[in-house]
């Protein structure tokens, strides 16, 4: 990470790892807190809106989700990052993290959306290239 970054949350991280880790130990922990810290707060969002159940399955809830934020985050923020015109993805990883965890079991409404945001969009394009036939 170079200094002349922009101030993000990542570099105060990195800093204050610093003092307890080597300073590229710090380096490599800071985004991974960073995306824990953002699927943990959209963890308990999505906690809210599930049903209630007891401890441990709101345990099992958050680690699924933690662990989903983990696997998922870096690949999107990636994935956008090339879209944003960005030379970093640090600033995504956090709000990736959050929505991954926020969504939780709601991933396969998400899914059923998408594909008939799709639909929709196909048989538009369709239309508007269809042959007429006079």
């Amino acid at each position: 990470m170079q200094m002349n970054d922009h101030p993000s949350l990542i570099i105060l991280l990195v800093a204050a790892l610093g003092y307890i880790f080597s300073p590229a130990m710090a380096a490599v922990l800071a985004p991974y807190l960073l995306m824990l810290f953002g699927a943990l707060v959209g963890a308990a969002w999505g906690l809210k809106r599930r049903a209630s159940s007891d401890r441990k399955g709101a345990f099992m809830f958050v680690l699924l989700m933690l662990g989903t934020a983990l696997i998922f985050t870096m690949p999107f923020a990636v994935y956008l990052q090339k879209y944003t015109g960005e030379n970093t993805v640090q600033w995504l990883l956090a709000p990736i993290a959050l929505l991954i965890g926020a969504v939780g079991e709601s991933w396969p409404n998400v899914g059923v959306w998408l594909v008939g945001l799709l639909k929709r969009w196909l048989l538009s394009w369709a239309k508007r290239n269809a042959d007429p036939k006079d």
